[in-house]
């Protein structure tokens, strides 16, 4: 459900070649279930145009990204660009000159029950993107185990957005959609 609506809020935004930035790309190409959010980024740039920008730290996920955009993007006119960087998220994204995002896709270091590692560099990603959002874009988060606690990879940055003035929550699921306002 969280796709979906994140996709058909992306879609009535009307904006002209939209910005996706996912941090932790496909690991399991056709296994939409485990890591293959990269598949929905690159059909939706394929079918209505827009850019992607994914990055990871582990060669052998980028290299499944690799084949699901050439499964998709592969003789399509409507995508800008696409790029893929080897790094480390919070480095990745500290570096990236865009200002522009218009959904930021935070889905990295699997969350682990008792350890804080995960929330805390989601948290730490968070930071690092934000101030690039556009107005109107989305920050989207995975792995949500329980929508009261915030259990899960964004155990940190759901409450920091919850409470930021510039921020409004659009979905509370497994998934957790946020939208920039100003």
């Amino acid at each position: 459900d969280s796709f979906k609506k994140v996709l058909e809020l992306l879609y009535k935004n009307k904006k002209i070649n939209p910005l996706i930035v996912e941090v932790g790309v496909t690991r399991n190409f056709g296994d939409l279930g485990d890591g293959d959010s990269t598949s929905i980024w690159a059909w939706y740039i394929s079918t209505y145009g827009g850019s992607y920008h994914g990055c990871d730290i582990n060669k052998n996920s980028l290299n499944e990204c690799v084949d699901v955009l050439r499964k998709y993007i592969t003789g399509s006119d409507r995508s800008t660009f696409v790029k893929l960087t080897e790094s480390d998220g919070v480095e990745f994204l500290r570096n990236l000159q865009y200002n522009n995002i218009d959904l930021l896709y935070l889905d990295t270091v699997d969350w682990v029950k008792g350890s804080h590692d995960s929330g805390f560099y989601h948290l730490k990603l968070l930071l690092q993107g934000i101030n690039k959002i556009s107005i109107g874009g989305m920050i989207m988060f995975d792995d949500t185990f329980n929508v009261e606690t915030f259990e899960g990879k964004a155990e940190f940055a759901i409450p920091y957005l919850l409470e930021h003035p510039k921020f409004t929550c659009l979905h509370r699921g497994y998934q957790f959609i946020f939208r920039r306002d100003y």
